[in-house]
């Protein structure tokens, strides 16, 4: 990895982890629909596409998508819009923006 990194679910169990080993060696901007406080991660509902969310992408060399409903028991309608649309939002929002890692 170089540049910029957006980890989504930044706020979460593997996203707070992972921040916490790339500070120091990567500028980072930070997704999650519950910031839990922070004031450094961008509160943001991957379910829903929406242009206040995605305009974090702008600049971004790597995204990692830990957004996730982590739970191993919902059913699948509990499970689209945390775990299915989200991703396909991501993919989206970089797209949209020229594609990570592509600056121009």
């Amino acid at each position: 990895m170089s540049g910029l990194v957006l980890i989504t679910g930044a706020a979460g169990n593997l996203g707070a982890k992972l921040r916490r080993h790339l500070e120091g060696r990567y500028p980072l901007k930070l997704l999650d629909r519950e910031p839990r406080g922070d004031e450094a991660v961008v509160e943001a509902d991957l379910s829903r596409y929406d242009a206040s969310w995605t305009r974090e992408f702008k600049g971004v060399d790597t995204v990692v998508h830990l957004a996730a409903d982590p739970v191993a028991y919902r059913t699948w309608d509990e499970l689209l819009a945390p775990n299915v649309d989200a991703m396909l939002n991501v993919y989206e929002a970089a797209a949209q923006v020229g594609g990570v890692g592509q600056h121009g």
